[in-house]
């Protein structure tokens, strides 16, 4: 059997998750993204009022301008609806905008 040689230990810094790596010590902890637009609130909480009212406009906007909302269309209006109301007023007036004739 072959003589056991010495040999030097080798740390690989970059490899392992983020959590491993928060624990070592080499990086710092990572944000946590916050629950998506379209999430439920907890029980108890209530929806922001702006929102529930931004959202009826928006939704009154799609109607004025002839879309039948889909199930993907709620989910987008419900993510709209949280955003500032500036964004939210834009987008009503453009859904609102009537559309020219066409030129030819």
């Amino acid at each position: 059997m072959p003589e056991p040689r010495a040999v030097t230990h080798r740390v690989d810094e970059c490899a392992g998750d983020s959590a491993s790596l928060v624990q070592l010590g080499l990086i710092e902890p990572q944000p946590t993204p916050g629950p998506p637009p379209d999430r439920v609130p907890p029980s108890g909480q209530r929806p922001d009022p702006a929102d529930e009212a931004e959202k009826r406009a928006l939704t009154d906007a799609l109607a004025e301008a002839g879309v039948e909302p889909s199930e993907t269309d709620h989910a987008a209006v419900q993510a709209l609806a949280s955003l500032d109301s500036a964004t939210v007023d834009a987008v009503t007036r453009w859904l609102k905008a009537k559309k020219k004739p066409d030129v030819k």
